[in-house]
């Protein structure tokens, strides 16, 4: 057997991951979280904007990729909401209208209200470690406005720290990246050098994600299981669903989705069609388990880092020109927009990690599906990391070479 893969075939003892509904694992805690209180309509309404846009985004970042890569639409997200805080109102209304934000309290309560409750850390009960931190480092000669501070300070939360630009850069490179560090958990250990802040810099916001999730239920390498999976078919291709194991956490559910094309050379088409589509993903998850054939998915590790964000943003519509609302009489053009991001897949679970930086200078129906159903991911498909409540997406992916893991 090929060892870049956990895999089943019915009437073997190969490995095998699998799902288990959300409600039989609640019997199964030691442990209880307790029920959040619900979002309300305007925050639902963000959060399904927030699928549309991350797929229109992680789109425009893997156009022209011919690789394997990986990508958190929810990183930039974040990064850009903070950049709106600091754009003048009559700037700001196109970036705000991508975002389907309609200000930048409602950016920022999407970030403190639904994003901060999709990250809650459920580990101690059992569930996914998850965390979401931002960071704002600032040339110490130049004095915010009091909007600008309290927006990135109070409502992103992030850590703020006055440095030297001007005369010691890369003691500020050094400070980006051992932050970078520590809120990944070490999966990411730098996203900028020298080359990207410079003398010339006078602001860095950033903000990094960090997920690890178990499947469910327990997963014990080369154990025998005849259980079925969450599988959906549909023309032209197919869908498998993992959960993660939730433990305590009653009201979120966390999986990973693998978008299969049937034609070997089918993920660029498949990939248009969730993109722009807003209802594709939501019309294509699977709803039931399924007996299954031959089932093997590659274990696989990704590494992906994205330079070009705020041109990608440009083709997509959305240019960010300069910030004058941050700092008292002196407007900051944007010079960058840098993107981080990993992924590991194995029999275990997942881990994954993004880091977002920014500096500025001076339905269709389903078919009824066979009686065993095979999913053999052998060749390039894409995956999806998401919370099954909110519905937002966390990280985008593309798997070239499957075989090659």
């Amino acid at each position: 057997m090929d060892k870049s893969y956990f895999s089943t075939q019915s009437g073997t003892n190969w490995a095998r991951p699998h799902a288990a509904i959300h409600r039989e694992m609640l019997g199964m805690a030691s442990k209880r979280a307790m029920p959040r209180v619900a979002i309300d309509a305007e925050m639902q309404g963000m959060a399904r904007n927030q699928v549309e846009i991350a797929m229109r985004l992680s789109w425009e970042a893997f156009s022209g990729t011919r690789q394997s890569a990986v990508f958190s639409p929810l990183s930039i997200q974040l990064v850009l909401g903070m950049v709106a805080a600091g754009m003048r109102e009559s700037e700001r209304e196109n970036l705000l209208q991508f975002l389907g934000g309609r200000s930048t309290e409602t950016l920022s309560r999407f970030a403190s209200e639904v994003v901060e409750r999709v990250f809650e850390d459920s580990s101690p009960v059992g569930g996914p470690k998850l965390s979401v931190a931002y960071g704002a480092w600032i040339e110490r000669t130049m004095t915010l406005k009091p909007a600008f501070k309290r927006m990135v300070e109070e409502e992103y939360k992030a850590a703020a720290k006055l440095v030297d630009f001007k005369n010691k850069p890369s003691e500020v490179v050094n400070q980006v990246n051992k932050w970078v560090k520590k809120e990944t958990n070490g999966l990411i250990d730098r996203v900028v050098s020298p080359r990207d802040i410079t003398t010339l810099t006078m602001l860095v916001l950033a903000n990094a994600l960090y997920f690890k999730g178990a499947w469910a239920p327990v997963w014990v390498p080369f154990m025998t299981s005849n259980k079925d999976q969450f599988i959906g078919m549909y023309e032209g291709f197919k869908v498998l669903q993992l959960r993660y194991k939730p433990g305590g956490d009653l009201d979120r559910s966390f999986s990973m989705c693998f978008f299969l094309p049937n034609e070997r050379d089918g993920l660029r088409g498949l990939m248009e069609r969730a993109c722009f589509d807003a209802e594709f993903l939501n019309c294509h998850l699977p709803y039931k388990k399924v007996p299954v054939g031959q089932f093997r998915i590659p274990k696989f590790k990704i590494l992906s880092k994205f330079i070009d964000l705020a041109k990608r943003l440009d083709n997509l519509g959305v240019p960010l020109g300069c910030l004058s609302e941050v700092a008292e009489d002196e407007s900051i053009p944007l010079s960058k927009i840098i993107q981080k991001a990993i992924v590991e897949v194995n029999e275990e679970g997942t881990e994954a990690a993004a880091v977002t930086v920014m500096h500025l200078c001076t339905c269709k129906r389903r078919s009824s599906p066979p009686k065993y159903v095979d999913f053999v991911a052998d060749h390039p498909f894409m995956f999806i990391i998401r919370e099954e409540v909110t519905r937002v997406v966390l990280f985008v992916g593309q798997v070239i070479n499957p075989q090659d893991r």
